[in-house]
């Protein structure tokens, strides 16, 4: 290192609340992975959207995963990275969206319901992060596209699904000190332009 160098400094960051519903249409059998490092089920489907796990017995609503990020190597990549568990909020990636504390779980309730989300996962998400989100005066946050999720965690089904929605969402709190110095001036815009447009970046596959 020598004088003028830049010096990049990532938190470890965790995926919490990473779950996986399945609405089959009739009665299935079905392998679910993750990847290499990866988590597999075996269920049987039921037309109530519960689906029974078959080493265990158990029927359940959805199937739960954690993870971790791993390390970053020593010194950065010598081509950018674009998976999520490497991206960061900004005023300026034309997504990110900051709101006060007492506007996010509406405006998350819409915006999931944008996405496709029933009435219980979108009651499942908000709940989970609200302890998160009572932390900080303001919340910035945006959803991440489905590709770049896929490319992080890779999802296996067999059979292979009519259509998938996979919803990642990035948040972060913001200092009263940040406002101050302008630096999310356009995210605190970009909120009157409403929740639309969480459909055309996440790159939902259904209509």
């Amino acid at each position: 290192m020598k004088d003028g160098d830049t010096v990049y400094v990532y938190k470890r960051q965790l995926a919490g609340k990473p779950i996986i519903y399945i609405f089959p249409v009739q009665p299935n059998k079905l392998e679910n992975s993750t990847g290499w490092e990866c988590v597999t089920w075996n269920v049987r489907t039921h037309r109530d959207r519960t689906m029974t796990e078959k080493s265990t017995g158990l029927t359940v609503s959805y199937l739960y995963w954690e993870a971790v990020t791993e390390g970053l190597p020593p010194s950065p990549p010598y081509s950018p990275r674009s998976e999520p568990i490497f991206s960061y909020l900004s005023d300026n990636d034309n997504i990110s969206v900051v709101l006060p504390l007492s506007r996010v779980t509406p405006y998350l309730d819409a915006a999931l319901k944008e996405l496709g989300l029933h009435t219980e996962a979108r009651t499942s998400f908000i709940t989970y992060w609200l302890p998160s989100f009572n932390k900080h005066t303001h919340v910035a946050l945006h959803f991440v596209s489905q590709h770049m999720y896929e490319r992080a965690a890779p999802l296996h089904v067999v059979p292979k699904p009519d259509a998938v929605t996979r919803v990642f969402m990035l948040f972060n709190g913001v200092p009263e000190s940040d406002f101050e110095m302008g630096l999310w001036d356009n995210a605190t815009a970009r909120v009157v332009d409403g929740v639309g447009g969480w459909r055309d970046v996440v790159g939902l596959d259904v209509t």
